[in-house]
């Protein structure tokens, strides 16, 4: 499979995982007193938080000794 981007398939899942929990999960990411952003703002850092991070991604061994989980999304 050919994406724009041309990202390996361990980086599109980590975008889309991570875009759509953020997305979906606002108030896991800001202090409880902080008010709500707007949809379109919170999408906008939604997305270019997990573009950074599969950009950045590197495959290999992380050292961590239990796999992540992210639960059903």
């Amino acid at each position: 499979m050919t994406n724009a981007i041309n990202w390996t398939q361990s980086q599109l899942r980590l975008f889309m995982r991570m875009y759509r929990y953020m997305s979906a999960n606002q108030a896991e990411f800001m202090r409880p007193e902080t008010p709500r952003m707007s949809k379109l703002d919170w999408g906008t850092i939604s997305r270019l938080a997990a573009l950074y991070a599969a950009h950045n991604m590197v495959e290999g061994p992380t050292g961590e000794t239990k796999p992540a989980e992210l639960g059903e999304l």
